[in-house]
């Protein structure tokens, strides 16, 4: 425990332990630079003590990390509730650094994953896309587009990060260039590694039909890995139901490798837009998913994807028959993956009045 005038070492024995603190304390930081494997509450007060000091980042990149994902995690476990989060994270307005920033975009696409299929989210969206781009346009204004010639590490990380970001949040700055460049590519105009997951998500997302054989003609072309990974990732990255039902179909083909279906179903469980569909292609499909029971990952990534992508005591009932049906193994995951499920579930319900209040 850090506090305001000294650090105070401890081991937890028991179920409960009550450390006394010294007096005049301050402030205190439970879990310095987050090397224990627990969430931390804080009460109300002692938040607000926590914001002053992030703002003068008196504490390390892992502690900013930490203390944000300790509160959003426990808006999970329905400790706490949405909107404290959200005003808590304001404070990260002038954050710079890449790991701190990428915490917070991971948190904030989750809650775009449970929440944006829900009937007043278009409403929602148009606030919440706002809320904290910030550090993110800050860290592009400096950096822009291309990358510098021994530039410093957190820079060459932040870079893709703030664009993807600004992508995510629509910005149309970042759009129309991401377009720009992604026509360049076709015409065999060089993109830097480090753009071209940006570059290829912004084609997919923000072209749609009329990019949608040109990425995938690229996937098959291409000879280097690591950008045929980054463009079959990108044909789940659609908003259209028609082409994603197109690169579902695409995957179950003899051009994408079995060991690549894992990059497949991770990437479908990213993508909101393809809830609609999903389970139903599955269905459709499940004597050709079937055969892939015998390559261990591949499934256990398709389970998780299929049942983790859906919220509801309904549907959660609907694919546990399915699947005993079909009398599907790899029990251990299916039970992670339901749990998960349960755990979305609730939170959205906790929190679906308590996000259309905040963003009105």
């Amino acid at each position: 425990i850090k506090t305001s005038a000294s650090e105070i070492k401890t081991l937890l024995e028991g179920k409960s332990k009550t450390i006394k603190l010294p007096e005049n304390t301050e402030w205190y930081k439970i879990n310095i630079n987050q090397e224990g494997f627990y969430r931390v509450q804080y009460d109300r007060e002692s938040l607000e003590k926590l914001k002053e000091l992030i703002l003068k980042k008196h504490f390390s990149a892992f502690d900013r990390a930490g203390i944000q994902n300790d509160l959003f995690d426990l808006t999970r476990i329905q400790e706490e509730y949405l909107n404290v989060y959200l005003d808590f994270i304001r404070v990260y307005a002038s954050e710079d650094n890449q790991f701190v920033l990428s915490e917070i975009y991971s948190n904030i696409y989750s809650i775009y994953q449970i929440f944006s299929q829900e009937k007043n989210w278009e409403k929602i969206w148009l606030r919440f896309k706002n809320h904290l781009n910030e550090p993110f346009e800050k860290a592009f204004k400096n950096l822009g587009w291309e990358p510098r010639e021994k530039e410093r590490h957190n820079d060459a990380l932040l870079r893709p990060l703030a664009l993807s970001y600004l992508a995510f949040s629509e910005n149309q700055e970042i759009i129309n260039e991401g377009l720009k460049k992604f026509k360049e590519y076709l015409n065999r105009k060089k993109i830097h590694p480090d753009l071209k997951n940006s570059v290829f998500t912004i084609a997919a997302r923000y072209n749609g039909a009329g990019i949608y054989d040109n990425l995938q003609m690229a996937y098959s072309k291409t000879e280097d890995i690591e950008e045929k990974m980054k463009l079959l990732s990108s044909l789940y990255k659609f908003k259209n139901p028609d082409l994603l039902k197109k690169s579902l179909d695409f995957a179950l083909t003899e051009k994408v490798r079995i060991q690549d279906l894992r990059t497949v179903f991770a990437t479908i469980n990213t993508n909101p837009e393809i809830k609609p569909i999903y389970f139903n292609w599955a269905k459709t499909n499940w004597k050709k998913l079937a055969k892939y029971q015998k390559v261990h990952f591949v499934f256990m990534t398709l389970l998780a994807s299929l049942i983790t992508s859906y919220t509801g005591k309904e549907k959660e009932n609907e694919i546990k028959g399915f699947l005993n049906s079909k009398r599907v193994a790899y029990k251990k995951t299916q039970a992670n993956s339901f749990e998960t499920m349960q755990i979305n579930t609730a939170w959205l319900e906790r929190n679906r009045g308590v996000l259309e209040d905040y963003f009105k």
